[in-house]
Order: C-alpha cells, then structure tokens, then sequence
C-alpha cells in the first residue's frame, strides 16, 4: 500500500501538462502524503479540466467507517459494493505523479521502497473525489486514492499498487462520456516491465534499483 507519492512539476507546468482551463493558483509541495492537499486534475459539470488542491482522504456517512479518513480504495470495492459505484461513473479524478513510495520488512527491518516508470515520465494516479464536511462548517474537496492488486508478473514487493494511468486511459479516465467498458479497462494494474524499483537503505542512506 502507498504510504506517499511525489510530483515534480509546478502549477504552470501542471496546467500546460494536462491542458487545464480552470486553475485556482495554487502552489503545491513536491511529496504527499494522506492528509495532505494535493493537486488534483478533474472534469466536472461543464467539462472544463480543473486543477484545484484537494485534501487526501474522504470522510462521509456513506463510507464503512465515517469518523475515519478513507485514503485508499481498493478498485475491487467499485464493482463490488453499491455505495461507491456512482463514484466510479461520476466523481473520477487524477493525481499527477512521476513516484510513489512504500515500506517492506526485510531481514526485521523496515526498507523504503520507491517505484517510478522506467523512462521517468509523469503518470495520473487514478483517484475518487467528494466534499468533506469541515468540523467548524463549510466543505473542503477531497479524494480517495484508488488501489489495484500487483501485476501477476510483478515483484512481490507491495501487497497492492495505485491505480497507475497511462496518457492514453488519463485521456479516457477524465472524459465524464467515457463508456463504462472503457473505465473498467483503466481499472487494470501496471505492466511490471514499465516500472522501476528502488530499494533506499535508512541507515545508510544508499540506493540501489530491485532486480527485474
């Protein structure tokens, strides 16, 4: 499971990278983690792509648990359970990305890992948004970080990996006309040959990239 994720890019370059007509100015940070706000490219109403900063995790009495911050959502819950399903059709979003991070237990210690594509390119992470009720009143936008099971071809280092989208599917993910054959197809996971692994020593500090 992603425990974070980075993108390198600025706002202007956001907006450039992903063609967006409606932006809000925001600066973000360069690394995120749940909780977090986070650039989020989405469509609504008039079709317009967005850039806004929306917090990482829902909370809604439509969720298993209400009171908890849902970060992650396993795609298998999307087609599974009724709840979650007019997300799926309606309240789709993306995250950029060019890396996402997450612990493995190695030998009794726990080791940093980092996955990025191969080539190094940016990639959507596929993602739900909603509005959570603020404490003191009002709503903040908000998103969930969608989950799929590891490639079969790929090393057993995370139980799950995020929703990966290439160009082509951030194209068909965001398009609010897209056919539901079209977005169940996005729901696959990353081809483990596109990816690169990166194990980071704590102690040490060094860095060495996983045998394929």
């Amino acid at each position: 499971m992603p425990i974070s994720y980075s993108q390198p890019l600025s706002s202007l370059e956001l907006i450039e990278r992903y063609d967006i007509a409606v932006s809000h100015g925001t600066s973000f940070a360069k690394r995120f983690q749940p909780g977090d706000p986070v650039p989020m490219v989405f469509r609504d109403a008039d079709e317009l792509r967005k850039l806004r900063a929306a917090r990482w995790g829902l909370r809604g009495a439509w969720l298993s648990t209400p009171q908890t911050l849902q970060t992650h959502c396993p795609v298998e819950t999307l087609i599974d359970r009724p709840p979650w399903q007019p997300y799926l059709k309606t309240h789709r979003c993306l995250w950029p990305a060019d890396a996402f991070f997450f612990w493995r237990l190695e030998n009794g210690q726990r080791v940093l890992y980092r996955c990025a594509r191969r080539d190094g390119a940016l990639f959507g992470l596929g993602a739900l948004l909603n509005l959570n009720a603020r404490p003191l009143g009002g709503y903040e936008l908000a998103g969930a970080l969608l989950t799929t099971p590891p490639h079969p071809g790929a090393d057993p280092c995370a139980l799950r990996m995020p929703l990966m989208l290439s160009q082509e599917q951030e194209s068909i993910w965001l398009n609010p006309h897209s056919p539901l054959h079209q977005i169940l197809f996005c729901l696959a996971p990353c081809p483990p040959d596109l990816l690169q692994w990166t194990a980071i020593d704590r102690q040490a500090g060094s860095a060495k990239p996983m045998a394929a």
